[in-house]
């Protein structure tokens, strides 16, 4: 559940990169199965926590993100919490920078 205006946007902007991006960076990011109107309620898959996540780790998966030019960057950020585990995967949980809303 979104607090406030930019909670609103994140939720909106994660629902529409998820929806937006190529199947191999949905890989990625943890799916989102619904997001309301507004973007007050945002439902994604249900991940499992990382506990860690090390330089090698986010490095690989910095790389196939496979950044184009002209892009605003990669939508995620190098912090175990903010990274699951979905179908045997590491996935971002939370993918909406808050310079891109």
């Amino acid at each position: 559940m979104a607090r406030g205006l930019l909670g609103r946007r994140c939720n909106q902007r994660e629902a529409k990169l998820f929806r937006t991006s190529a199947p191999h960076r949905q890989q990625l990011l943890c799916p989102v199965l619904w997001v309301s109107r507004k973007g007050l309620l945002l439902i994604m898959a249900t991940a499992q926590p990382m506990e860690q996540l090390d330089r090698d780790t986010y490095y690989e998966l910095w790389c196939q993100w496979d950044y184009e030019p002209g892009e605003d960057g990669h939508p995620f950020e190098p912090k175990a919490a903010d990274w699951g585990w979905y179908d045997g995967r590491p996935v971002a949980v939370d993918y909406s920078p808050l310079e891109d809303t």
